[in-house]
């Protein structure tokens, strides 16, 4: 009897001193990869110690770390990190649909020790047939799967089952820190990416007039509020040798960095045609066929372009399916002009229509873009021409300073909180010459 006693204590000892040693080996392995990966910085170097590590201690011939690829609408999985086994000069090893398909429905751990024999996977010429053995488990991040951590080809003997409860507890350990280390990442680049468009918006705002351009009998101001960092509309004032002044106010189709892109390049094109094109429906069909030829199919840009001459009492104008100029005379009178041509950038052979309005000192021209008129409140109502006119009207006599400022501050105070949804831009030109 004591010696059945002792052989049932020895047994219960060896139990004991074999989960005690699993255990000292999975906390041993657990604190190398968090020694391991606490000093790596990129996601990809967090991987390939996790992967590393676990193919040493559990003795397979290659690992890797595949994670959801969430973009994509089959929500497929991506090879994020691949490593073999030092000692061993094998060929990259692939889980084919089939296994990553078990793996999304099924969610937990698969350890297979002969796969060209089981009978949930066919394996037939696919690549798989090249693995023996495989053990393949779940990442999580709180209850959400992100991706697995496979082991192929165990070297000696077939994986157990505590290798698929080691492999799993390396795998819920690692699965966080990745996730972690990932939108590090994502923020970093966000950050930076929020750095380069703030650097994109001051270099836009240095290609429009920041300060009220005086020529002989004229003032002109512009200004915009873009709906986003950097934006679409332009506008410039080029005073020419003649004592006359060329203006333009644009519209890019679209918002954002493409929008921005694009204007700046018809800004360039605008201000040298207007140097050495002295009829502005050429000035305006060299913009057309540029923007042509150099854009996407389906972009375009509204351009209202004029050119003021102090000394005839004249202003020559394209509008190309550009919003209405508004022409507040000084002897009360109010004149709306609307657009007459097709945008650039849709016919290449366009031929635009000059026309040419009488003015005298006193009068001020107002070119604004879409943003302004279209601006709605929060009950989606537009601010549109009629609200616009009434402020210019009623404020006519400040100078441009003061008269783009009432502009502002009544859109602003009409849209209260709603949302922005498109830069707003005003041009303001206002005559006084005697």
């Amino acid at each position: 009897m004591n010696q059945s006693n002792n052989s049932i204590n020895e047994s219960s000892l060896q139990e004991e001193n074999e989960s005690l040693r699993r255990t000292v080996l999975e906390l041993s392995i657990l604190n190398e990869i968090a020694s391991a990966i606490s000093s790596a910085q990129s996601v990809s170097e967090i991987e390939r110690l996790i992967v590393k590590k676990c193919i040493k201690h559990l003795m397979a011939e290659e690992g890797i770390i595949m994670l959801l690829d969430e973009t994509d609408e089959s929500v497929a999985f991506t090879t994020m990190l691949r490593t073999h086994n030092s000692v061993i000069d094998s060929l990259s090893y692939k889980l084919d649909d089939q296994l990553m398909g078990w793996m999304l429905k099924n969610k937990t751990a698969l350890l297979i020790n002969n796969l060209n024999e089981d009978r949930r996977f066919n394996t037939g010429d696919n690549p798989t047939s090249e693995i023996r053995s495989l053990l393949c488990v779940p990442m999580f991040v709180k209850s959400h799967m992100i991706g697995v951590l496979t082991l192929f080809n165990k070297i000696k003997g077939s994986f157990t089952d505590d290798d698929k409860r080691l492999l799993s507890i390396c795998a819920a350990q690692s699965a966080q820190v990745i996730e972690n280390a990932r939108l590090y990442e994502q923020e970093s680049i966000l950050e930076k990416l929020h750095e380069e468009m703030n650097l994109a918006a001051q270099i836009q705002n240095n290609l429009l007039p920041r300060s009220i351009i005086k020529i002989d009998g004229a003032s002109i101001l512009g200004r915009t509020l873009p709906a986003k960092i950097v934006g679409g509309d332009f506008y410039d004032v080029v005073p020419l040798s003649d004592g006359n002044a060329a203006f333009w106010l644009g519209d890019i189709s679209g918002k954002g960095m493409p929008a921005a892109l694009l204007m700046a390049n018809i800004q360039a094109v605008l201000r040298s045609s207007t140097i050495t094109e002295k009829n502005i429906a050429d000035c305006m069909s060299k913009v057309n066929v540029s923007m042509c030829e150099n854009s996407e199919v389906g972009k375009f840009a509204t351009i209202l372009y004029a050119r003021l001459s102090t000394a005839t009492n004249r202003l020559s104008f394209i509008s190309a399916g550009h919003n209405n100029l508004l022409h507040l005379r000084n002897d009360g009178e109010s004149s709306i002009y609307e657009t007459g041509d097709v945008p650039v950038g849709i016919y290449p052979d366009y031929c635009f229509t000059e026309r040419t309005i009488e003015c005298s000192s006193g009068d001020t021209f107002i070119v604004y873009s879409d943003g302004i008129i279209e601006a709605e409140n929060m009950q989606e109502e537009p601010f549109g021409e009629p609200r616009l006119v009434e402020i210019l009207e009623t404020h006519k006599q400040l100078p441009p300073e003061q008269l783009i400022e009432k502009v502002y501050w009544g859109v602003n105070n009409f849209t209260q909180n709603a949302p922005q949804s498109d830069d707003r831009t005003l041009l303001i030109v206002k005559l006084d010459y005697q």
